[in-house]
C-alpha cells in the first residue's frame, strides 16, 4: 500500500499555503452598487507583463489586478487583488513594471502580488477619456465599496475602518 501524502501535517505545503495566503470579502449586496451605471464598460484584461508595455492607451481609466488559474484551463476564474484609477493607462502600468523589483513603500501590497503571481496576474481597464480625477475616484469609490479588494489599502469614507479591520490591516 502506498504513503498516504497529508498535506496538513507537511510543513513545507502548510508553509507555502500560509505565504500565499490572502484575505477576501465577498458581499453579493455591496455589488449591487456597481448596477446599472456601469454597464457599458468595456474592459481588456491583458497577462501583466513587460511585452505589453507599450500596447495599453495613454487615456484616463479605472484598472483591476487579478490572479487567474489560466494556465489550468480555468479561464472562468479570476481573483481581484486590487482596483485602482489614473490619468493614463499605459504610464500606471509602466510604473508598476518598472517598480516590481525595487516597490515603494507605499505600495507594498500590490508589489508583493506582482511578485508571488507573476506567472497567473492580470490587468484589466477601462477607458474613460475626458474622465477628470474627482470623478474617476468618485468611479474607483463604487467599485470598491462594491468588491471590497484585499491589497488596497483606502476605502470610501465609512466602509474604511470596517474593511481594515476585517481584513486585520
Amino acid at each position: 500500500m502506498p504513503d498516504y501524502f497529508d498535506p496538513v501535517t507537511n510543513r513545507q505545503v502548510r508553509g507555502t499555503l500560509h505565504a500565499y495566503k490572502r484575505n477576501f470579502i465577498l458581499c453579493p449586496d455591496q455589488w449591487t452598487t456597481l448596477n446599472g451605471a456601469f454597464q457599458n464598460f468595456v474592459w481588456t484584461e491583458i497577462k501583466f507583463s513587460e511585452a505589453h508595455r507599450d500596447t495599453l492607451p495613454q487615456v484616463e481609466g479605472l484598472y483591476f489586478f487579478t490572479a487567474s488559474p489560466k494556465r489550468t484551463n480555468a479561464y472562468f476564474l479570476n481573483y481581484l487583488f486590487y482596483v485602482g484609477e489614473t490619468q493614463d493607462i499605459n504610464k500606471r502600468y509602466s510604473d508598476y513594471l518598472d517598480k516590481a523589483d525595487s516597490p515603494k513603500s507605499g505600495q507594498y501590497k500590490v508589489y508583493t502580488i506582482i511578485d508571488d503571481f507573476r506567472d497567473d496576474l492580470y490587468f484589466h481597464y477601462v477607458q474613460i477619456p475626458g474622465c477628470n480625477r474627482l470623478d474617476r475616484r468618485v468611479i474607483e469609490d463604487a467599485f470598491l465599496t462594491g468588491y471590497t479588494p484585499p491589497i488596497n489599502t483606502k476605502y470610501p469614507q465609512g466602509l474604511q475602518s470596517i474593511v481594515l479591520a476585517v481584513y486585520g490591516q
